[in-house]
């Protein structure tokens, strides 16, 4: 399906995929005047960011189920909010399930949260608060990597981060830089293992740093996601739960896309992506059209 509002005439760019990501950059590309299609193989759109019929009658998130650190000078610019993007007003609490029954609920109000920790271990109780101070010194001393711009060439990204990671160490205090350097390097296993002795917060912390990795609790440098993800907390960025799910959301971006000219097609599967000396040219669809 096509949107018939879009830019007349051949595309400047086209988007293989219809995720949040994809409908972002839609949103930008046309706004710069630049013809655009976003070709999505699903009828629907938001990618892992979609909602969806979970059960008869019922619908729910298909992936992920949590907005978490959205730009909001994004919000703001594509006016979302226009759109009919809005933040559920209820604060949902987070259940950590343990075998034995002591299930954790922690609602990030420090006084509530130690009294839950504590039906589970008085020491974890009593370092929690402090572990949480050590990850959040972390993420803002990491920030700044949120809003610098990407390097150029991919060969080049290890060594660009490497290099931007030590420049941030170096502005801080011997004991934090060193702190910073030696958890970015450790497993997320080890990390807890020497903060806290109940495996139900243990397993709280090691979902957060491993969600969406192959990796394996004591793989080195798997702390350092969990840095990463409380650094994207930070200074304008916005967490919650979407009325009508993360699929509001990509409602809403593909209303800001398709106002300012984007066309917008599901259904439309693309196959191959021609080439010509390193320049992609054209793709072709499942359906026989090229594009």
């Amino acid at each position: 399906m096509a949107d018939r509002r879009a830019i007349d005439g051949p595309p400047d760019v086209i988007i293989i995929g219809g995720g949040h990501n994809a409908l972002v950059c839609a949103a930008y590309l046309a706004a710069g005047k630049r013809r655009v299609v976003v070709l999505e193989a699903r009828n629907d759109l938001g990618g892992m960011a979609g909602t969806g019929q979970v059960l008869e009658g019922f619908k729910g998130p298909l992936t992920a189920h949590l907005l978490h650190g959205f730009s909001a000078e994004v919000v703001k610019e594509l006016r979302l909010s226009r759109h009919g993007f809005k933040l559920s007003p209820h604060k949902l609490p987070t259940v950590v399930l343990d075998p034995d029954g002591r299930n954790l609920v922690l609602t990030g109000e420090p006084k509530h949260d130690a009294q839950a920790l504590a039906i589970v271990s008085n020491n974890d109780a009593a370092n929690y608060q402090r572990f949480m101070d050590r990850l959040n010194a972390h993420a803002t001393a990491l920030r700044p990597l949120f809003e610098s711009t990407p390097p150029a060439q991919a060969g080049a990204a290890p060594a660009t981060q490497l290099g931007a990671l030590e420049k941030i160490a170096a502005t801080l205090k011997p004991r934090q830089s060193q702190d910073l350097m030696r958890v970015a390097a450790m497993s997320i296993g080890d990390l807890l293992d020497d903060s806290f002795e109940h495996p139900t917060l243990k397993a709280l912390f090691a979902i957060e740093a491993l969600a969406g990795s192959p990796a394996g609790a004591y793989a080195p440098m798997t702390a350092f996601p969990l840095l990463l993800e409380r650094a994207s907390r930070g200074r304008g960025a916005i967490s919650g739960y979407p009325e009508g799910g993360l699929g509001g959301l990509a409602e809403a971006l593909r209303k800001a896309a398709t106002d300012r000219g984007a066309n917008i097609r599901t259904g439309s599967k693309v196959v191959k992506i021609n080439v010509d000396q390193g320049r992609a040219t054209s793709v072709d669809m499942a359906n026989g059209e090229r594009l």
